[in-house]
């Protein structure tokens, strides 16, 4: 006869309860009791049979993060800390990455309502609203993440990025700039309303000083070649910017580099600030200012909030936004104490 999960609990004196969590790679088991639980149930040949367990309950143990850029770091440390709480529950994360195309990320969603998803985490492109209807539809708990258009009517854990485009605009006047500039994300993406609230938050919080960006405003994108790319075309006439902030911290850095390959260093002949600070921002070669996007706060109050409204519970606050915090580094505190001995000076 098939061994079953009583057979194995009781030769191992522990309760069926204590098996299926060791199973499910729960650290409410102790190390000593789970390695005690596989080696009773590779002798007693037994394999958990999650179909009957499904049939059983009802629910699987799937649960699925929808992302816009699988390749952006910060969708990545999100995605990573999500996984890990995920497992903690025994509970088996599913990502996928739209490309910014309503169209896949209506596709993934569909994936996951086949699989009997218990819930989904959406980072969403913002192009229609048919992802979250689908799931509205098949009863499934969704959360947004990271940023949502003001339409969006459902629970939510977001950034305060208008705090994070008036933190940069007030840096950049402490330091003294008087020649601000600003990279945005790529032509195709500037509807998208975290980019929208960052820069109308950032030129609110330059006008406060009764600066403008003026024509040192460039379109440009979210990665490497793309901040090199906006150095090249403010450098086309002669780079004017004392002060430049970008849509990331990847960006950022892609200016960064070139304007080095141009004589001019970030810090020095120019100040510079990003958003995401990740962790290679912090390294003393590149030491580059940036907006602190509390990823972990974004992805542990996410899981939370999907877990209880997995579990049919109605939350206190289903709709939160977190605050920022910007990093001051090297790329612009050079240029503060530059600004300060000119001062001082004249």
């Amino acid at each position: 006869m098939r061994s079953t999960i009583n057979d194995v609990a009781k030769m191992a004196g522990v309760s069926s309860m204590s098996v299926s969590l060791a199973f499910k790679g729960s650290t409410k088991i102790s190390r000593a009791t789970r390695e005690r639980i596989f080696e009773i149930a590779e002798r007693l040949n037994y394999v958990p049979n999650q179909a009957a367990r499904q049939l059983r309950t009802g629910k699987t143990d799937i649960v699925g993060f929808i992302v816009t850029d699988l390749a952006n770091p910060f969708h990545s440390m999100m995605m990573k800390q999500a996984e890990n709480a995920f497992h903690e529950m025994g509970l088996t994360l599913f990502t996928g990455g739209s490309n910014w195309q309503a169209e896949r990320e209506t596709a993934f969603a569909e994936r996951l309502i086949r699989m009997q998803a218990r819930g989904v985490l959406i980072c969403p492109c913002e192009k229609n609203f048919a992802a979250f209807e689908l799931l509205d539809k098949a009863g499934i708990p969704y959360v947004a993440l990271d940023s949502v258009p003001d339409s969006y009517a459902g629970p939510y854990v977001v950034n305060d990025l208008e705090q994070c485009g008036r933190l940069v605009a007030e840096h950049f006047h402490q330091i003294g700039s008087r020649k601000p500039a600003y990279v945005d994300a790529a032509p195709d993406m500037l509807y998208f309303s975290a980019f929208q609230r960052t820069r109308k938050a950032f030129f609110r919080g330059l006008e406060d000083f009764r600066l403008t960006v003026g024509n040192r405003y460039v379109s440009a994108g979210m990665t490497l070649e793309a901040g090199a790319e906006a150095f090249r075309r403010m450098a086309v006439r002669g780079f004017e910017p004392d002060a430049v902030f970008c849509v990331n911290d990847l960006c950022a850095l892609g200016f960064m580099d070139e304007a080095g390959r141009h004589g001019l260093r970030a810090g020095r002949d120019f100040a510079l600030a990003g958003i995401d600070d990740m962790e290679i921002s912090a390294l003393s070669a590149l030491s580059l200012t940036s907006v602190r996007q509390p990823y972990r706060d974004i992805a542990q109050k996410s899981v939370q909030l999907l877990c209880s409204l997995m579990d049919g519970k109605t939350p206190e606050k289903s709709r939160l936004m977190l605050p920022q915090e910007l990093c001051v580094r090297e790329t612009t505190r050079g240029c503060a104490r530059r600004n300060e001995t000119a001062h001082s000076l004249y």
